[in-house]
Formats: C-alpha cells, sequence, structure tokens
C-alpha cells in the first residue's frame, strides 16, 4: 500500500509542478497580451497629448496676448499651461492600467497560495508578488495626487476661461473706443485745420477792423462838413429870402448883382455838399463791404464753436481721446479768447 501511496505522489507532484507552471504561463501571456493592448493605447494617448500640447502652446500665446491687461489672469494662465506642457497625464490609460495590474496581482497571489510545495518557489513567487503591490500602491497613490492637482487644475481653468470671456467683452469695448477714438481723432484734425485756417483769418480781421475805424472816423468827419455846409447853406438861403424881401419894398435898390452873387454861393455850397454826399456814399459802401466781412468771420467762429461741440458729445472719456480733447480745448479757448477781445474793441 505504501508502495502505490508513493506511486502517486510521484505522479501527482509532476502533474501539480505541469498544471502550476501552465497555469503561470497563461496568466502570463495573458498579462503580456494586456500590456500590448494597454502600450498601444498609451501610444494613442502619447499622440492625443501631442496634440494637445500644440494645443495648448497656441492658447499659451493666445492668453499671453489676452492677459497683457489682467497681471492676475496672466499668471494664472501661464501657471496652467506650463503645468500642462511639463506633464504627460493620461488619466484613462492610467487607470486601467492599474486596475489590470491589480487584477494580475490577485490572481498571481491567488496561484502562489496554490502552487504546490516548492517553498522556494513559492517565496520568489510572493516576493514579486509583494513588489507588485507595492508598485501598484505607489501608482494609486501617484494617480490620486494626479487626479487632485487636475481638479484643482480643471477649477483654475473654469475661472481662467471666465476671466477670459471677459477680457473679450473688454477688449470688444476697447475695439469700441478705438474705433471712436480714430473717428475722433480724425474729427480733431479736421477741427485743428479749421483754427489754423481761422487763425489766419483772424489776422486780415485785425486789418479789417483798423480799416474799419479808419473810415468810421472819415464818415464822422464827412458828417461834420456836410452839417457845416448845410448850416452854411441855410444861413445863406435866409441871406437871399431878406434880400427878396427888401427889394420888393424898394424896387429902386440894385439887387441883381447881390441876388447874383448870393446864388453863386449857394451854388458853390450844393456843389461842395454833392461832392460830400458822394464821398459819404463811397465810404458807406467801404463801411458795409467790410462789416459783412466781419459778419462772415462770426458766423465761421459759430459753425467751429458748433463742430466743436458735436465733437465732445460724439466722444467717450477715453485717455488718448481726453489728451487731445484737452489739447483741441486750449487751442479752442484761445481762440474764443482772441475773438473777444476783437468784438471788444470793436465795441469800443
Amino acid at each position: 500500500m505504501s508502495e502505490t501511496v508513493l506511486n502517486i505522489i510521484y505522479i501527482a507532484l509532476p502533474l501539480s509542478l505541469i498544471f502550476s507552471w501552465a497555469f503561470f504561463l497563461y496568466f502570463f501571456i495573458q498579462k503580456k497580451h494586456h500590456q500590448d493592448k494597454l502600450l498601444k493605447l498609451l501610444a494613442r494617448s502619447r499622440s492625443l497629448i501631442n496634440k494637445l500640447k500644440d494645443d495648448l502652446t497656441d492658447s499659451r500665446k493666445l492668453i499671453k496676448q489676452y492677459a497683457n491687461n489682467t497681471e492676475e489672469t496672466a499668471d494664472v494662465a501661464i501657471d496652467i499651461i506650463d503645468n500642462a506642457l511639463k506633464k504627460e497625464i493620461p488619466f484613462d490609460a492610467l487607470t486601467e492600467l492599474n486596475t489590470s495590474q491589480a487584477t494580475l496581482i490577485h490572481q498571481l497571489d491567488a496561484l502562489s497560495d496554490s502552487s504546490g510545495n516548492d517553498d522556494k518557489e513559492k517565496k520568489q513567487l510572493k516576493i514579486h508578488v509583494a513588489t507588485l503591490k507595492a508598485q501598484a500602491q505607489t501608482t494609486e497613490t501617484i494617480l490620486e495626487r494626479l487626479k487632485s492637482e487636475a481638479e484643482a487644475n480643471r477649477y483654475k481653468l473654469e475661472y481662467l476661461e471666465e476671466k477670459l470671456h471677459k477680457q473679450r467683452l473688454e477688449l470688444d469695448k476697447i475695439d469700441g473706443l478705438e474705433d471712436k477714438e480714430r473717428k475722433a481723432r480724425a474729427r480733431n484734425r479736421t477741427l485743428i485745420k479749421k483754427v489754423k485756417e481761422q487763425d489766419t483769418q483772424l489776422e486780415v480781421y485785425k486789418t479789417l477792423e483798423t480799416k474799419v475805424e479808419s473810415l468810421q472816423k472819415i464818415k464822422n468827419h464827412l458828417d461834420l462838413k456836410i452839417s457845416q455846409k448845410t448850416h452854411e447853406l441855410e444861413k445863406q438861403q435866409r441871406v437871399i429870402a431878406k434880400l427878396k424881401q427888401k427889394n420888393s419894398i424898394d424896387e429902386t435898390a440894385p439887387s441883381l448883382p447881390i441876388e447874383q452873387e448870393t446864388k453863386g454861393i449857394c451854388s458853390e455850397n450844393e456843389g461842395q455838399i454833392d461832392q460830400l454826399q458822394e464821398q459819404l456814399s463811397l465810404l458807406n459802401l467801404k463801411l458795409s463791404e467790410s462789416t459783412s466781412a466781419l459778419e462772415r468771420a462770426n458766423r465761421e467762429k459759430d459753425f467751429i464753436e458748433t463742430q466743436f461741440l458735436d465733437l465732445i458729445e460724439s466722444i467717450d472719456k477715453t485717455d488718448d481721446v481726453k489728451s487731445e480733447l484737452v489739447r483741441v480745448k486750449k487751442e479752442y479757448s484761445m481762440l474764443e479768447d482772441h475773438f473777444i477781445r476783437i468784438q471788444e474793441e470793436l465795441d469800443r
């Protein structure tokens, strides 16, 4: 009977070893097949990550461009993009690899418990399983940390997206302001040109003003002379009337020479008065032309003032526009003071 038991042991032991090694080879082949599948998945993940890196590089450029106005947004954006570019984190592939590794370790652990009576082989297998467990634990810890970092970065990205949206709105607003500023600058150039033309005209108006004053003095002098001549003529006409009355009383008096003399004086005075009246008419014509020129100057001033007021109403208060407006206002104020001085001098 002992021989029978011994024969059974001799037969069972090789069979057990063959079965154990067959089971181990089966799982080894399965593991290799699974690893090949994971390698393909990792290769595809790396390709996707490279594409994402290119997209992130482009995004980094855009973020740097849009973040010039907001330092806080720029720091957050560059930090996120830098972290993303430095790390390759295929979470799906790592999670699948970690799960497969844990399954394989569990199977190897079960195999080590049922792998016969060879203590040396079992010990080596258990050491290998313990090493794999430690690696799996480390991988799981790293994966959890990376997931936590990814979640934190997700919140940062959401914050960044919100900030970028606000910045896009601000940029649209700035584009609108820049468009208005360009239009304002064009209007300012037109207005400044008008102001320069008006400065040139002011010199002409000063000459006109002097001319009007001279004409007014001449007119006053002519009015005085006409008044004097008219008074003399009226006086002489009264003398003639008295002489005629005297002649009607005393017909024997020699009245003809005196009457002719007085008539000659009256004719001479009338001629002088007519000449003065003609000069006065010419003077009034010149004075009217000069007055019309001054009225045109006032109308041009009013037109420039209207353009300036329209310009102020149509321009928003951006910094560049403000500085331009301050400069134009100063020029306009100088022009207005110039006109006021001319008006005061004319009134005097």
